[in-house]
């Protein structure tokens, strides 16, 4: 008969949320530097990035192979970018969207991993026994029992956020088709692109996109890269009401005002740039 350690479980199971923990610290910190704003930049709700979680087991299953830094930088890059890129691939097969994309990193593979991605797991892989064996000595101080009853909690919670967030995507996309719909029905996308019937078109954009829920446009903020078939109205009328997007730009997905066009049309005059070529040229 086959005897299930639940100490190890808990064990295991702790360090996947400890470390998926880390993982949202890490994305948040990075966000808060580059743009001076803390965004949830997880898929879930909780504060937790389940693929720093998974990429750690990885990476504790790697330190039983070898312990020593340079093999474990090297494969627990490799193995942390083939992770990577089966979630890529696979969410987008799942809810027909891609949710990140690398196109404009350096040393990218169909821009759903890159050599940053890999440099940075690999790193991350490399001080693996010295986090793990901290984690360890921290749990050893915790009761097995309050353990058990941290660990079901967890678990509990992250299943119904999972469970939440998946609802939530999949009506992802009919929300997208309909202010797709929405615009279509008053403008051709290319009348859209070439900037005409601006006020009206922006006071259409603030009414579609009231359709978004908080969830999703949460969701819109976490992922800059987010694409969907179902978009191109959508990113039309942002590029139309504002200043080039960046990557990650603050507050990007609210609605915008005729103040913020006005700002975006001069600016793109004093540099001398036509608005409605630059608009062009942008693409999704």
């Amino acid at each position: 008969m086959l005897m299930i350690d639940w100490n190890l479980v808990s064990n295991l199971v702790l360090t996947f949320f400890i470390f998926s923990f880390g993982g949202w610290l890490f994305e948040g910190t990075i966000s808060l530097i580059r743009d001076h704003e803390l965004v949830n930049r997880g898929f879930f709700n909780g504060p937790y990035c389940p693929i720093y979680g998974e990429g750690a087991m990885l990476f504790v299953l790697l330190t039983h192979w070898t312990d020593r830094p340079l093999e474990l930088f090297f494969f627990g890059g490799l193995f942390a970018c083939v992770l990577e890129y089966i979630t890529s691939w696979a969410m987008e097969k799942i809810y027909k969207a891609r949710w990140w994309d690398y196109s404009n990193w350096p040393f990218n593979i169909n821009g759903r991993v890159c050599l940053y991605g890999f440099l940075t797991f690999g790193l991350f892989a490399s001080l693996i026994p010295f986090m793990k064996n901290g984690i360890d000595q921290l749990l050893a101080l915790i009761p097995q029992n309050i353990q058990y009853y941290v660990t079901s909690g967890l678990v509990a919670v992250f299943a119904i956020d999972a469970i939440y967030t998946n609802h939530v995507i999949r009506k992802f996309n009919n929300t997208l088709r309909k202010i797709q719909r929405g615009f279509s029905q008053h403008f051709p996308l290319n009348i859209i692109n070439r900037g005409k019937h601006s006020k009206l078109i922006l006071k259409l954009g603030n009414k579609q996109l009231q359709l978004l829920t908080w969830q999703q446009r949460r969701l819109l903020n976490a992922f800059p890269s987010f694409k969907s078939k179902y978009d191109k109205a959508f990113r039309a009328i942002m590029t139309q009401n504002r200043d080039k997007l960046s990557r990650f730009q603050k507050n990007r997905f609210k609605p915008i005002t005729q103040e913020e066009l006005s700002r975006a049309k001069a600016k793109a005059k004093r540099e001398g740039k036509k608005y409605i070529d630059e608009r062009k040229s942008n693409k999704y």
